[in-house]
Order: structure tokens, then C-alpha cells, then sequence
């Protein structure tokens, strides 16, 4: 492959996979319900209601899942893949692979974006309550029913809370077991 083709699917997965980081945001903080007027949630809530607003009439939410978001996030995950393989291995896809590939690429994602939001909120508590700002405040309600699954079980240990290691450890656990081989099963079916 040439560089000019590396770098644009490079370029192109950054860019959407930005986006889908804002899609899962705006997807995951009314399920917490997180303050709406936090800057992140601010932002998440911005940057897509261009898009999610038009389709409010047609597709209805359930609960406090947005279904619009979970719509956008499939075809968002789908152009980007659609791109990528396009440019790398000149064909077009088999369209159930591209969906199963996108439903792995998504949870993938997800995965990702809980375990970053974990690693700031525990750098955050070590540095101290002064620093929390807004950002960590959401991020640490994102965080907290993960975490507390696994709190339940391990004690903190002479102050200090371990409960952070095994969810990121369960987190990878989860990408190993489930996400790969579903990622595996859309690309096998290209």
C-alpha cells in the first residue's frame, strides 16, 4: 500500500473514530444521568445534535437509550470501515461482514474509552480533590458503575482501592473473549 493511501486511512479512522468517542459519550451520559451542563457533556451534546435532532421525529428513544445514537454510531463505523478497506484491498465489502466488523469496532471502541476515562479518574484521585474539574467529575460518573461492580469484591487494601486494576484487567479480558473474534467474524466474512 502507498503512503498517500496509509496516511488517508490514517487520517480518515482518526477522524471518525473522534466522533464515534462523542457518539458513545452522548450515548453513555444519560444512562448515567450525568449533569447535561458539564462542558464534556456539553460538548458530546453539541457535536452531534446537528445530526441526531432531524432524526428525532422518525426514531423514538427507548428508555434511556438513544436509538438514534446507537443508528448513528453503526453508520459512522461503517463509512469508516468501508474507507478503509476500499483504499486498502480495492474491493467492497460484504455488507453483513462490515456490520459484525462494526459492531466489534464499536465495542472495541467503547472499551477503549472506558478504560482511558478510568486511568484519568484514578490519576486524578491520586493527584488530589483540588484538581477535579467538571471533565474528571463526568468521567467519574461514567466510570463509577463499572468500578463499583468490581468494588463490591475487593476491599481497599490499607487505603488504597485495587478495584481499578481488576477492571481494567476485565476490560482486556472482554476485548480478548468477545470483541476480537467478533471483529474476526466481520473481517472473515469480507
Amino acid at each position: 500500500m502507498h503512503s498517500i493511501n496509509i496516511a488517508i486511512v490514517f487520517l480518515t479512522n482518526t477522524i471518525f473514530e473522534l466522533y464515534i468517542y462523542i457518539l458513545l459519550l452522548r450515548l453513555v451520559l444519560p444512562i448515567v444521568r450525568a449533569d447535561f451542563h458539564n462542558p464534556l457533556s456539553q460538548l458530546a451534546i453539541n457535536l452531534t445534535d446537528p445530526i441526531i435532532k432531524p432524526l428525532k421525529s422518525v426514531i423514538p428513544n427507548v428508555n434511556y437509550i438513544n436509538v438514534r445514537v446507537i443508528l448513528l454510531l453503526l453508520i459512522a463505523t461503517n463509512i469508516k470501515l468501508l474507507i478503509s478497506i476500499v483504499i486498502q484491498y480495492h474491493i467492497f465489502p460484504n455488507i453483513f461482514g462490515l456490520f459484525i466488523w462494526s459492531i466489534g469496532d464499536i465495542l472495541d471502541l467503547a472499551t477503549n474509552l472506558m478504560f482511558m476515562a478510568i486511568i484519568i479518574v484514578v490519576i486524578m484521585s491520586w493527584i488530589g480533590q483540588n484538581v477535579a474539574s467538571s471533565i474528571v467529575l463526568i468521567l467519574h460518573q461514567i466510570t463509577a458503575p463499572y468500578l463499583n461492580l468490581f468494588r463490591r469484591w475487593i476491599p481497599p487494601i490499607s487505603g488504597l482501592d485495587l478495584s481499578p486494576i481488576a477492571a481494567l484487567i476485565g476490560l482486556k479480558l472482554v476485548s480478548i473473549i468477545l470483541i476480537n473474534p467478533i471483529k474476526q467474524l466481520g473481517f472473515g466474512n469480507i
